[in-house]
């Protein structure tokens, strides 16, 4: 399997990482961190990369339950003959609406943060649908600071788990 490999641009160079799937999105950023390994040659210093999350930048999607789509809704027509209620048209799949309301959230944030200068490259890791949606909704700033896709659902696993995935399918290449 061909791993991408990020360059290293220096400690100036700011990345976020955007994990995401339908139901939630989180931003991660990145900061050196000196591991010391042991192996039969000795011990060796090596950096690795820690990843934090960026604390506002946490979305979930909005429950399905908070929307009533049962007999009294407001959406919701009388039949022309009888009692029957049925929702009114356009008909919408309120799954994929609010996925795609997660998306453009997501893009807005950060379309407001690049324009802040609060990263320069963006790693995003999500979905091939998900990606397809925020795509439409980024502008082209955030389109080009874009240094790499990965179409994987990572947004279930726990913190350690997902911070060693990360460095797994992020490796730095050494300046020089």
């Amino acid at each position: 399997m061909h791993r991408p490999i990020l360059p290293y641009r220096g400690a100036r160079s700011k990345y976020w990482i955007l994990v995401a799937d339908g139901d939630g999105a989180k931003i991660l950023t990145r900061r050196p961190e000196n591991q010391v390994r042991s192996d039969r040659s000795g011990p060796e210093e090596r950096e690795t990369w820690a990843f934090e999350p960026v604390p506002e930048f946490d979305y979930k999607v909005e429950p399905l339950a908070a929307y009533d789509a049962g007999r009294n809704a407001i959406s919701t027509v009388f039949e022309s003959v009888g009692k029957l209620r049925h929702l009114s048209a356009p008909h919408v799949n309120l799954r994929r609406k609010l996925k795609d309301d997660l998306a453009c959230k997501v893009a807005n944030a950060l379309n407001h943060a690049k324009l802040l200068h609060r990263f320069d490259e963006l790693v995003v890791i999500a979905p091939p649908a998900w990606l397809g949606s925020l795509r439409s909704h980024l502008n082209a700033d955030v389109k080009d600071a874009i240094v790499l896709e990965i179409s994987k659902d990572l947004t279930r696993l726990p913190p350690p788990r997902l911070s060693a995935r990360l460095r797994e399918l992020l490796p730095v290449r050494a300046a020089g």
